[in-house]
């Protein structure tokens, strides 16, 4: 049991520290001491944890079984803590995979678990995704609403401000409120980039800031360090977010076929790892572009492509009110609207 512990311990510190393969190799190990030791609480916690790494990893079958796994085990144990954690992860995979609304549930429930459990992701980091899911379903005053109620209860030195605040500088920049936005993504608390855990997450959000201001060649510069920094880490899912946000860079900076390059790799690794909802943005973005490059034919073919997406995601969203808001985002009719 000691060694377990000793395991389990190292591969937390690991993880700070960003070094993932060592921190889930300290995880498969001490996986079989749990199983043989027959402690099924640490053993929930081991299996999420190796979930977490495989969405780092871009491998969401791999995170779901694993997470499923963990989440039946503490429900049958009654531990809340493990339901709250296991169903963190799955709420992104399934976000991720554009199963929106079994997303909204997934999260609800690992709020309510964790706020049994005093899980510390549902104070701010669980609320935040609730709140992104929603923003990109066309429901920003709710997903304001989230993140403000989210901020107002957690404390002032916890690291996991910084993506409430950078999440509510992009709604809000969203919605034209630019000054504000600015002032959210230039606050000390808003983003810790240095943090390995919150290079992926608060990289995005920053990025999406700058591009709303039209700082490109900041945003350029933030997006190619951070693809260096998650390529040396392996975590892979980040990467065609990354991408998008360089491809747009590209683009504001007058660069279209160099951006449509970047989002052709983009578009590969996206579709290769199932992640839907980023995989829709980039198809949106290389219609546009095809579009602007004369080349009408590659952009119906995106457009058709980004329509498949769209159908999917709707066909995933069992709210009326929800799915009209989505269908009547600009972007979305973009492609959706009758020519």
């Amino acid at each position: 049991e000691e060694q377990a512990f000793a395991l389990h311990d190292l591969a937390r510190a690991y993880g700070q520290a960003g070094r993932f393969e060592d921190s889930h190799q300290a995880l498969e190990e001490s996986r079989s001491l749990w199983e043989q030791l027959g402690n099924t609480e640490m053993l929930a916690d081991n299996l999420t944890s190796s979930a977490v790494y495989y969405s780092l990893l871009g491998d969401f079958g791999q995170s779901i079984a694993l997470a499923e796994r963990s989440l039946e085990l503490s429900r049958k144990a009654g531990n809340t803590w493990g339901q709250a954690y296991s169903l963190m992860s799955l709420g992104l995979a399934r976000f991720e995979r554009g199963e929106l609304s079994e997303a909204i549930r997934t999260f609800q429930e690992s709020i309510a678990r964790g706020k049994e459990a005093a899980f510390a992701g549902a104070g701010t980091f669980v609320p935040s995704f609730l709140a992104l899911t929603y923003a990109r379903l066309g429901a920003e005053d709710l997903a304001l609403e989230l993140l403000e109620s989210a901020l107002a209860i957690t404390d002032q030195q916890d690291q996991t401000r910084g993506f409430a605040l950078a999440l509510k500088a992009v709604v809000l920049a969203d919605q034209g409120d630019l000054a504000e936005a600015q002032s959210l993504a230039r606050a000390p608390a808003a983003l810790d980039t240095t943090n390995p855990e919150f290079i992926g997450f608060g990289g995005l959000l920053r990025a999406e800031v700058l591009l709303a201001i039209q700082d490109f060649q900041a945003t350029l510069e933030l997006v190619d360090e951070k693809l260096d920094q998650l390529a040396a880490l392996n975590a892979r899912y980040f990467l065609p977010q990354f991408r998008l946000n360089k491809a747009r860079a590209l683009r504001g900076l007058g660069k279209p076929t160099e951006a449509q390059d970047v989002l052709e790799q983009a578009r590969r690794e996206a579709e290769a790892m199932g992640l839907r909802m980023t995989l829709l943005s980039i198809l949106l973005e290389l219609a546009e572009l095809a579009s602007e490059l004369g080349d009408e034919q590659k952009a119906q073919i995106s457009r058709q492509a980004a329509r498949d997406v769209v159908r999917f995601i709707t066909d995933h969203v069992d709210e009326e009110e929800l799915r009209k808001s989505f269908l009547s985002l600009p972007h979305i009719q973009s492609v959706t609207a009758p020519a």
